[in-house]
């Protein structure tokens, strides 16, 4: 009798992240504000929003929700915020 050994690990080549380029002002740009429909994040976000606009001159705000929490964002939101010039996320709890 044989005993086969199985190797649950795979082999993947990744490409190096690299980070966006820092805006050098917010005037007059688009923010994009992704919302993960936790408790407290509409709350988070209107503030941070309010804030983008009196005090960096944020032109408009695109808000975009997510339905699950714990999963990805669907491609066609992702698609939508990608016109923006920066997007915030975060955790509402």
């Amino acid at each position: 009798m044989s005993i086969t050994v199985l190797n649950p690990t795979s082999s993947s080549e990744s490409q190096p992240l690299q980070m966006a380029r820092r805006l050098e002002s917010l005037e007059g740009r688009v923010v994009g504000v992704l919302d993960n429909h936790k408790m407290n994040a509409e709350r988070i976000f209107f503030r941070v929003e309010r804030s983008l606009r009196e005090r960096y001159g944020v032109r408009e705000v695109l808000w975009r929700r997510k339905h699950n929490f714990s999963a990805p964002a669907p491609a066609a939101l992702i698609a939508e915020l990608a016109a923006c010039d920066a997007i915030i996320t975060g955790v509402g709890d």
